[in-house]
């Protein structure tokens, strides 16, 4: 069961989210963590959740890691209408964003790591479903793999300049945090905010400024 500390820290993100969407036709963030297991998708979820409960926007969850998918299985989602199915034009985006138990639509990754060379060009199929998103969706929230460890989510970072950090609390190690922020400095991204999950009471200076820029 999630603790009140860490659902106020998902509705304080689902907030920063819904005022920086004003405007925007739809706002596009990523998600992503330094490390494997660090609650990315947990964390996009229960964003996803607020934003739709609390904001009265209209979210839309796209999971880009191909090689260890989960999306369709968690909610019983029909795995051949994913992104990758969206990527090879084999469906529109209107067929690949299945209702969930979450109330929230999700756009499950499809395939395996067998077939990862399908999804080979991340920004090219980004861009196509934010342009098919706009009529139906506010936010579309990327369920992005581990910055450190897959080049998608910097793939990612050509056409979603926003990212949000998942930090993983008595494990991400402060080198790791700074290699992800090089790399998403190099990458021209937008640290929107930070994810803290497991609290931990000492957080790097340059996600507290993040914040409060």
């Amino acid at each position: 069961m999630m603790n009140g500390e860490a659902n106020e820290n998902y509705r304080k993100i689902a907030l920063l989210l819904a005022n920086t969407a004003r405007g925007s036709a739809p706002l596009a963030v990523v998600f992503t963590g330094v490390e494997r297991g660090g609650g990315t998708t947990t964390a996009v979820l229960n964003v996803a959740r607020h934003l739709k409960a609390s904001c009265g926007l209209r979210p839309l969850v796209v999971e880009l890691a191909a090689e260890r998918p989960v999306l369709a299985s968690m909610f019983k989602l029909d795995a051949a209408r994913s992104l990758r199915a969206f990527a090879r034009a084999e469906r529109p985006l209107r067929e690949c964003a299945q209702d969930s138990a979450l109330d929230v639509p999700m756009v499950p990754a499809g395939g395996s790591a067998a077939a990862r060379e399908d999804l080979t060009d991340v920004s090219a199929a980004l861009r196509r479903l934010l342009d098919e998103a706009q009529a139906d969706f506010d936010l579309v929230l990327v369920d992005a793999p581990p910055l450190l460890k897959s080049a998608d989510a910097l793939a990612a970072a050509a056409v979603v300049r926003q990212f949000i950090l998942v930090v993983e609390a008595g494990r991400t190690r402060q080198e790791m945090l700074d290699r992800a922020r090089v790399e998403l400095e190099r990458a021209g991204a937008k640290l929107l905010g930070a994810v803290l999950n497991k609290h931990q009471r000492y957080i790097p200076g340059w996600i507290y400024r993040a914040l409060v820029q």
